[in-house]
């Protein structure tokens, strides 16, 4: 289909030619750890968005490592910043740098971070779903996501960056809070007027009592750091209580694509009997999400898509507390088959808002000594995003 190429590199232009058309690409250099031999492998990642197709060069050996294939759904051109991690075809791929200054001053001249807390009154008045909805609802990609609790000096601390009063501190130290960092067109003002919104429609006469935005690029930062860097963990961190009503729930990749997350907390949030105490994006490599459902093997249909679907992308785990937790969450759920869950309890979060057996918007934990297990291996040993 693509006749001979000839690669066209300068500082400011990256794109290839052939009988047909001229393609620009978005070029990044990008690193694959490889198991097998436990080495990180370098490679020239070059996305044509327009197109829809995505390559991958060698740069050790000189060679085409990908053919021109169609550009997965999920990868998106906000997805590709130096640090981020994408999944192409099963294999996590960290962004190390741009390969020219032309995807550089395409991809960077309008995408910035910013963070915000979503207090406590959030949890307490079931509306932590809403006020995500709202944010998933601009158009800001949320890039991190974690529950937190914070001890006095952490609290201090927090409201100093929000640049806020005692009363800040006062809210943030009285119960668990979630911090989430967004990525988007001039997010710092956006994601400052998405936080007066939550405000005004879920705080009716408060003020700031719902969600407060870092106020300047500076506090962005270092609120971003405070609630998500690995050099100094919170306190409090797991904010997970565990025991016999206590279950895990993972709200699915391509839920977090086509922006669902808040309407499914909404879901959780609204029969009013069940806690969400703790919470957090992950991100699972083919191994890890292996690991994690390999009680699954044999048991689910369609083992190994699943383990693909859970390592697609960031996921958002869980831990859901009720009295009989496990089987209580298990029938909000739904049956794992979408199209039964639609016959017979289509009310179910799976029949809402699954679309498949594989992408079936929930993963939640099936037998009760199963719980505690699956909880640990997410908010114990591994790294939030």
């Amino acid at each position: 289909a693509h006749p001979t190429q000839v690669w066209i590199c300068m500082d400011t232009l990256c794109t290839r030619h052939n009988a047909q058309a001229t393609m620009k690409a978005c070029s990044a250099y990008v690193e694959w750890y490889d198991p097998q031999p436990m080495l990180a492998r370098e490679y020239l990642l070059r996305v044509y968005f327009e197109e829809g197709e995505v390559e991958m060069y060698d740069v050790k050996s000189r060679r085409t490592f990908l053919k021109l294939s169609p550009l997965p759904a999920s990868i998106k051109k906000d997805d590709l910043y130096p640090g981020n991690e994408i999944v192409l075809h099963s294999r996590t791929l960290k962004i190390i740098r741009y390969a020219d200054l032309a995807t550089e001053k395409n991809l960077t001249k309008a995408l910035v971070r910013s963070t915000c807390i979503l207090t406590h009154n959030c949890l307490k008045n079931g509306e932590l779903g809403s006020a995500i909805s709202v944010i998933e609802g601009t158009g800001l990609k949320i890039i991190k996501l974690k529950m937190v609790a914070f001890t006095d000096i952490e609290a201090s601390e927090c409201s100093s960056l929000l640049r806020k009063d005692s009363q800040m501190v006062a809210l943030l130290r009285l119960s668990k809070c979630v911090a989430v960092t967004v990525l988007g067109v001039d997010a710092l003002e956006a994601l400052k007027q998405v936080c007066n919104e939550i405000n005004e429609s879920l705080g009716r006469d408060s003020v700031d009592n719902f969600a407060v935005a870092a106020p300047d690029t500076s506090a962005a930062t270092n609120l971003d750091e405070f609630a998500f860097g690995h050099s100094r963990r919170l306190s409090h961190w797991p904010t997970t209580q565990y025991g016999p009503h206590s279950t895990c729930c993972i709200i699915r990749p391509h839920a977090l694509v086509s922006n669902t997350l808040g309407a499914i907390l909404s879901h959780i949030e609204a029969p009013k009997i069940y806690e969400i105490s703790a919470m957090a994006f992950f991100r699972l490599d083919i191994p890890s999400a292996s690991e994690f459902l390999e009680v699954y093997e044999g048991v689910v249909p369609g083992f190994g898509a699943s383990v693909k679907q859970l390592s697609s992308g960031p996921c958002c785990a869980l831990e859901v507390r009720a009295v009989g937790a496990v089987s209580k969450f298990r029938e909000t759920a739904g049956p794992w088959d979408v199209n039964f869950a639609r016959e017979i309890q289509p009310k179910t979060i799976r029949a809402i808002f699954g679309i498949d057996g594989v992408k079936n918007a929930v993963h939640c934990t099936d037998l009760a000594e199963d719980s505690e297990r699956e909880l640990r291996y997410l908010f114990d040993m591994m790294n939030p995003c």
